[in-house]
């Protein structure tokens, strides 16, 4: 799973962009591009110091990078319980980015939807001031999470007899399984109907956000969970 250009479009908008390190007086530290800082070292394999430069190509890709391997697994990491849709998954993901996790948002899975989207309005202090940029960022965080639901409704795939998918299978079932991966940003590869490496690597990730282990065989743990999934 990645998150998707909302969510990224969406950091862009509040964190803004510098191709040139910037001292962020709040925390104290240098940073660059969209608020990378030496803390995301893992993601970038530099420290951020002064009078350093980048391209905006190199600001997208650590902006991305950060996003889908340090702050997404955040957010997944509480999927089990509450089974997040993909807006909410991407609402999450930002305030991740900015505040640095969802534990205190979700106090640590204990709170129910209704009370996480009530909660992101309490995040609008930096150093301890009540910042506009920060009330209209939850605003906008909040106004994603609660985006309406919609279902996944072009045909669920009719599993095979042995009960579930595996390498090899091709066929027009096999395409309604990548059609579902990729509407849960899962899977972008073609819709090509033939069950290879890419379409497993999907559903074993798929898989990890789910009670099942994490084989790449879309089958009867995974069809359930599907068709009550909601976007």
């Amino acid at each position: 799973m990645r998150v998707s250009k909302k969510c990224i479009n969406l950091v862009k908008e509040f964190e803004g962009c510098s191709l040139v390190a910037r001292y962020d007086r709040y925390g104290a530290l240098w940073e660059i591009g969209y608020g990378i800082t030496s803390h995301d070292i893992a993601i970038t394999g530099k420290e951020i110091k002064q009078g350093m430069k980048i391209t905006q190509a190199t600001a997208d890709k650590w902006l991305e990078d950060s996003l889908n391997l340090k702050y997404l697994p955040k957010v997944l990491k509480y999927q089990s319980k509450y089974r997040f849709n993909t807006s909410q998954i991407d609402a999450l993901v930002s305030f991740a980015y900015n505040v640095g996790n969802i534990d205190g948002l979700t106090q640590k899975g204990t709170r129910t939807k209704k009370e996480i989207s009530e909660a992101f309005a309490l995040y609008k202090k930096s150093g301890g001031v009540i910042l506009k940029g920060l009330i209209r960022r939850r605003e906008a965080e909040k106004k994603m999470f609660n985006a309406g639901e919609k279902t996944f409704d072009e045909g669920w795939p009719k599993l095979p007899s042995r009960g579930y998918f595996v390498e090899g299978d091709k066929g027009d079932e096999v395409k309604k399984v990548q059609r579902f991966l990729s509407w849960m940003n899962l899977y972008s590869d073609e819709i090509d109907g033939i069950y290879g490496s890419q379409t497993i690597k999907a559903v074993k990730t798929l898989q990890t956000t789910i009670p099942t282990t994490a084989n790449g065989k879309f089958g009867n743990k995974c069809l359930p969970f599907a068709k009550k999934y909601k976007k």
